[in-house]
C-alpha cells in the first residue's frame, strides 16, 4: 500500500485516519477487534516516518483522526489545521509498505 508523506502534515490526513478500515475489513479483519486507527499508527511508526529523509520532529495523537502529525519539517513549523503547505516538500514523497507487513501489524492487535 502506498503511503502519501504530506498525508502526515495535516489532522486529516490518511482518509482522517480511516484509511486502513476499509482494507483490513476486505481482508476480514473484525474492526470491532482490531483497531485501524491503531494499525495505521504502527504502521507509519515502523515504515512510513523512518523512510523520511527530512529533518522531521512528530508526535502521536490519541484521536480518531490522522494519528501522527508531523509538527516540523528541517526546522519549519508545519500548522496541522492546513491541509496544503506547498512550502514543505517531504522526500521521498510516498513510501510503500508491503501489505504482508500491515497484515502483520493488524494480526497483533
Amino acid at each position: 500500500m502506498r503511503f502519501d508523506t504530506r498525508e502526515l502534515l495535516h489532522k486529516w490526513g490518511f482518509e482522517d485516519g480511516d484509511l486502513l478500515a476499509p482494507y483490513l475489513h476486505a481482508q476480514g479483519f473484525d474492526l470491532a477487534r482490531v483497531d485501524p486507527n491503531r494499525v495505521l499508527e504502527d504502521v507509519l511508526k515502523k515504515h512510513v516516518l523512518p523512510a523520511i529523509r527530512n529533518r522531521i520532529e512528530w508526535h502521536t495523537l490519541s484521536t480518531m483522526h490522522n494519528p501522527i502529525r508531523v509538527t516540523t519539517v528541517d526546522s519549519s513549523t508545519i500548522d496541522h489545521m492546513r491541509v496544503n503547505h506547498p512550502e514543505v516538500r517531504l522526500e521521498p514523497d510516498f513510501v510503500d509498505v508491503p501489505d504482508e507487513a500491515i497484515l502483520e501489524i493488524a494480526s497483533r492487535g
